[in-house]
C-alpha cells in the first residue's frame, strides 16, 4: 500500500509496521499544494494628496497573485472619502452601476484588471 502524504521537509522513503503489514510513505516536497485564485486589491488616488476644489480619481488594481486563473465575476465597491461626492465608474470590461462594479470574466494568474471611481 503507499500512501502520498502532504508536504515534507525533504524528499525521503519512510517505512512503518501497521497491523501486520508494511506501510510505504513516500513524502515528496510539494506534492499536495493546490492550484488556487488569490486576488490582490490596490487603490490609488489623484491628485495625491487631494485637494479641494479638484476631483478626485480614484484608480482600483485587482490582480491575480494566485496559481489558478480566479473565475469571475469579481465585484468592488467603492465609497470614495469623506466630504467627496460620486461623479462616475468605469473600467475596461466592467460593468459598473454607481459605485458598485463587477468584471464578469475570469483573470488569469498574474492578470489584472482596473476599475476608475471620479469624485468631486
Amino acid at each position: 500500500m503507499v500512501h502520498l502524504l502532504g508536504r515534507a521537509k525533504s524528499g525521503r522513503l519512510q517505512s512503518i509496521g501497521w497491523a501486520g503489514a508494511l506501510v510505504l510513505i513516500l513524502m515528496i516536497e510539494g506534492i499536495a499544494q493546490v492550484a488556487a485564485c488569490d486576488l490582490e486589491i490596490r487603490k490609488e488616488v489623484a491628485p495625491s494628496p487631494l485637494v479641494a476644489g479638484q476631483q478626485a480619481v480614484f484608480t482600483i488594481t485587482v490582480r491575480n497573485v494566485g496559481t489558478a486563473p480566479c473565475p469571475g465575476p469579481t465585484t468592488v465597491t467603492d465609497s470614495g472619502a469623506a466630504g467627496l461626492s460620486f461623479v462616475s465608474a468605469s473600467g475596461s470590461g466592467w460593468i459598473c452601476i454607481g459605485q458598485t462594479c463587477t468584471y464578469p470574466g475570469t483573470i488569469p494568474v498574474g492578470g489584472t484588471v482596473t476599475v476608475t471611481y471620479t469624485y468631486n
